[in-house]
C-alpha cells in the first residue's frame, strides 16, 4: 500500500512538474533546432536564405527580395534536404531566366557557415558542388564565388566588431530583417539567439507571402518563363547534339570580381527590366521598353538559310527599320542582304509591323524579347518560331 502511494505522489509531481513547463513558453528549455542551425546564403538576383539543420533538412528560408519571391511562387522547400532544395532552386532560377544560356558574365554569391567551424571548408564546398553539378546538365554556367570575396559590409563587420566570418552574415542578415535593432544590439547577442529570432521571422514572412504575395508572383513568374522556355530547350538540344558547348566562364573571374559592382548594376538593370515588362504583359499592358533594336536569337527550326543578322529597331515615333542579310544553305551559299521600314504598333497585345508596302507582321511580345510564327507554307516549312532578343 505505501508504495503504492509513494509511486502515486511520484507520478503526480511529474505531471505537475511538466505541466508547468508546458505552461511557460518562456522556459530556457527551447528546441535546439532553433537556435542551432547551419546559415546558407544564395545570391543571384534573387536570394534565398536557408536555416538548415545538422541531419541537412531545411528548417526555414527567407525570400529576400521580390525576385525570389516570383522564382519560389508554387515552390515548399521547408522539410527538403539542403542539397534538394538547392538543386530545385537554381533549376527554379533558370527557368526563369535569371541565369541564361550562352552568357559568361553571371555569378552565384555564396555564404554560409557550420554550426561546426572546422566543417565550414567542406560544407561551402558541397553548396558549390551541388550548383555546379544543377547547371551542367542544364548547359547553363555562372560563376560561383564566395561572398567574402565580393561582400564588403561582412569583412568591416568581421574587421570592426571581431566577429567570426559566419557570424558576421548572420548579423548581416539579421539587420536586414529586423530593422529596429541596431548594429550594437545585434552584436551582442549570441549566435544561438540571432538563429532562433531568424527562425521566426522567415516563418512569418513566408506564412504571408503564402497567403498574401504568392498568387501575383506566379502570375509574373509564368511570364518569365515564357519569355525563355524556348530557347532553353533549343540551347539544351544544341548541347546534347554537341552543336555548342557550354561557356567556361574560368578566365573571366578574376576580372569579373575586380569590376564586381558594375557587372551586378548592369545584371540588375536587365533582370529589373525583365520583371518591369513580365509585370505589365501580366496585366494586359504594353511593356515600356518596347522601342529598342531586336536581333535574331534562334529559330527552333529549319529555315533553310543561315542568319548573318537580322535587325529590328523600333522607334519612339512609332517608326522602325529593317535590316538582314541571309545566306542560303542550299542553293550554293548566295547571300541576300536588304532592308525595309514602316510603322509599328501593339494591338490586343501583339507588335504589329507595318511596312510600307501595308504589309504587316505580328510578334508575340515577351518579358525581353519578341517572336513570330514562320509564315505558313513558305519554303515549304511549317510550325517554326523565330525569337528575336532586345539589346540591352
Amino acid at each position: 500500500m505505501k508504495k503504492s502511494l509513494l509511486c502515486f505522489f511520484i507520478f503526480l509531481f511529474l505531471f505537475t512538474l511538466q505541466s508547468c513547463k508546458d505552461k511557460n513558453p518562456d522556459s530556457n528549455d527551447q528546441d535546439p533546432l532553433l537556435t542551432q542551425a547551419n546559415f546558407v546564403s544564395i545570391e543571384i538576383n534573387p536570394t534565398v536564405v536557408f536555416l538548415v539543420d545538422d541531419d541537412d533538412t531545411v528548417l526555414s528560408l527567407d525570400l529576400v527580395n521580390r525576385d525570389a519571391e516570383i522564382v519560389y511562387a508554387e515552390m515548399d522547400l521547408i522539410g527538403e534536404t539542403i542539397d534538394d532544395a538547392l538543386a530545385s532552386w537554381i533549376e527554379a532560377v533558370v527557368r526563369c531566366g535569371y541565369l541564361e544560356p550562352d552568357v559568361v558574365l553571371q555569378s552565384i554569391t555564396i555564404a554560409s557557415r557550420h554550426t561546426d567551424d572546422t566543417k565550414d571548408t567542406d560544407f561551402r564546398d558541397r553548396i558549390g558542388a551541388v550548383i555546379e553539378d544543377t547547371l551542367e546538365p542544364l548547359g547553363i554556367a555562372a560563376m560561383i564565388l564566395d561572398a567574402k570575396d565580393v561582400d564588403t559590409s561582412v569583412q568591416e563587420l568581421m574587421q570592426n566588431h571581431d566577429l567570426s566570418e559566419g557570424h558576421a552574415r548572420i548579423v548581416n542578415h539579421y539587420l536586414a530583417l529586423f530593422d529596429d535593432v541596431s548594429l550594437e544590439e545585434a552584436i551582442t547577442k549570441d549566435v544561438g539567439e540571432l538563429i532562433h529570432d531568424l527562425s521566426e521571422i522567415h516563418a512569418s514572412r513566408l506564412e504571408h507571402f503564402k497567403e498574401e504575395l504568392e498568387s501575383d508572383a506566379k502570375t509574373i513568374k509564368d511570364q518569365l518563363i515564357d519569355d525563355v522556355s524556348g530557347i532553353l530547350s533549343i540551347h539544351r538540344q544544341q548541347i546534347e547534339s554537341e552543336l555548342k558547348e557550354r561557356p567556361d566562364p574560368t578566365d573571366a573571374v578574376s576580372d569579373y570580381i575586380a569590376s564586381y559592382d558594375q557587372n551586378r548594376t548592369d545584371y540588375e538593370e536587365k533582370m529589373n527590366d525583365r520583371l518591369d515588362a513580365a509585370q505589365k504583359i501580366s496585366q494586359g499592358l504594353t511593356p515600356s521598353h518596347m522601342t529598342g533594336e531586336y536581333v535574331y536569337e534562334v529559330a527552333d527550326g529549319d529555315i533553310g538559310f543561315i542568319v548573318t543578322y537580322e535587325v529590328y529597331t523600333l522607334n519612339d515615333d512609332g517608326t522602325y527599320a529593317y535590316r538582314f542579310s541571309w545566306t542560303s544553305s542550299s542553293m550554293g551559299s548566295q547571300t541576300t542582304t536588304g532592308t525595309g521600314e514602316g510603322t509599328w504598333e501593339v494591338v490586343d497585345g501583339s507588335l504589329v509591323l507595318t511596312n510600307n508596302s501595308g504589309h504587316e507582321t505580328v510578334f508575340r511580345i515577351y518579358a525581353s524579347r519578341i517572336a513570330q510564327d514562320w509564315p505558313m507554307g513558305f519554303q515549304g516549312r511549317d510550325g517554326i518560331v523565330i525569337r528575336y532578343f532586345r539589346k540591352m
